[in-house]
Parts: C-alpha cells; sequence; structure tokens
C-alpha cells in the first residue's frame, strides 16, 4: 500500500476517536457546571430574627372574713387582744417573663370588695381587724404593711411595689393575712358579718 493510502485510513481513525473525545469532553463539562450551581443553591442559609417581647402575668386569691358569734363573746376566758380568734389569707402571684433583663414593674393596692369594716367603739389604738402584708424579693413593703395594722387604715392603699427582673422568668406572690380578735368591747355590730378584701395590680410597666 502507498503512503497516500496509509493517511486516508489514518485519518479516517483519529476523526471518530477526537469527535468521542469531544463529546465527552461536553457531557462531563455540563455536568460538573450543573452539580456545581446545585451545590452552591443548596448551601444558602437564611435566618429570621422575630422582636423579643416582655410579658407580666398575674393571678390572685381573695380573702374573706366571717365574725362568728364565738368569734365576739365578752367572756374573759375567751378575750384576746394578742391571740386571733379567725383569720384569712390572700394573695396575687405576678410573673414576668421575656428576654434576660427586662423589667416589669407594678403595685399592688388593698381593698374591700364587700361590707367596710368599721371599727368597734372604744378600741382607741388596739387591734381588732388587722392586716399584715409579706412582701418577696423583687417588691418591698409600702405603707407600712408589713406591720400588723388594722384595716381600715389599710383599706385603698398600696402594699407593696415590685419590680422583677427577667432571668427566663422572674416571679413574686405578695401575700395578705388577716386577724380577728375577740376584745373586751360591744363587738355585736360584726355578728355574722363578712368582711373580703382583694389585693390587685396596678400600674403595670414592662421594658
Amino acid at each position: 500500500m502507498n503512503t497516500e493510502g496509509r493517511k486516508i485510513k489514518t485519518s479516517m481513525i483519529i476523526a471518530p476517536i477526537v469527535s468521542v473525545a469531544a463529546f465527552f469532553v461536553l457531557i462531563f463539562g455540563a455536568g460538573y457546571a450543573y452539580f456545581t450551581a446545585t451545590t452552591q443553591m443548596n448551601t444558602a442559609t437564611y435566618q429570621v430574627n422575630m422582636p423579643a417581647q416582655t410579658s407580666l402575668v398575674c393571678t390572685k386569691t381573695d380573702c374573706s372574713v366571717t365574725i362568728t358569734p364565738d368569734q365576739m363573746v365578752n367572756d374573759s376566758s375567751v378575750i384576746s387582744a394578742s391571740t386571733p380568734k379567725g383569720n384569712s389569707t390572700c394573695s396575687v402571684e405576678c410573673t414576668c417573663s421575656g428576654t434576660d433583663g427586662a423589667t416589669c414593674s407594678y403595685s399592688v393596692g388593698l381593698a374591700s370588695s364587700g361590707t367596710t369594716y368599721t371599727p368597734s367603739a372604744g378600741l382607741g389604738t388596739g387591734k381588732e381587724f388587722t392586716v399584715t402584708v409579706s412582701s418577696p424579693s423583687g417588691c418591698s413593703a409600702s405603707n407600712g404593711s408589713s406591720n400588723e395594722k388594722q384595716v381600715n387604715t389599710m383599706d385603698g392603699q398600696t402594699v407593696s411595689t415590685c419590680v422583677l427582673t427577667v432571668g427566663g422568668t422572674a416571679s413574686a406572690t405578695v401575700s395578705a393575712t388577716f386577724k380577728w380578735y375577740n376584745l373586751d368591747l360591744d363587738q355585736t355590730a360584726h355578728a355574722s358579718q363578712t368582711y373580703t378584701y382583694q389585693l390587685s395590680t396596678t400600674g403595670g410597666t414592662v421594658g
């Protein structure tokens, strides 16, 4: 076979090989580009920041004291100005929640929600129907409420002021204890009377 014939055959063999190689380059090149694009899209990260909120939620229980006959008998064996014949306790619990460091400020007041109590004649500076308020950490007593005082002098008064600082949540329970004394006085005006008082919150602010 002459030299020209060998050149033609060699060309015929090389041409398909070059075409196939170019085809594979195109396929793998396109595949790589597609794979790369998909990976970049899937690695995107999104973050949404929501505004923080602080809330103050309070629940309460009321106090009710009913004066029974044995609580006002004028008998020296049961008369006592130091040991009460009846008592009742009520409270208000508040919870401040939100981001750490947030604060809730409010006041706790005491008020009659029924028959108004009036001291028996001749009581003077003695004790007949009294209230003592307990203020926990975060709260401070107001108007001398941490001392045992006649209820009529505390009716409508602020008895505690609170500032709670959040560490996840912060709670405080302010409680009031009422006491009734059987005295050497005419207490018949109180016979079968029911005196009801409640603790309530006012001026609540959060921040």
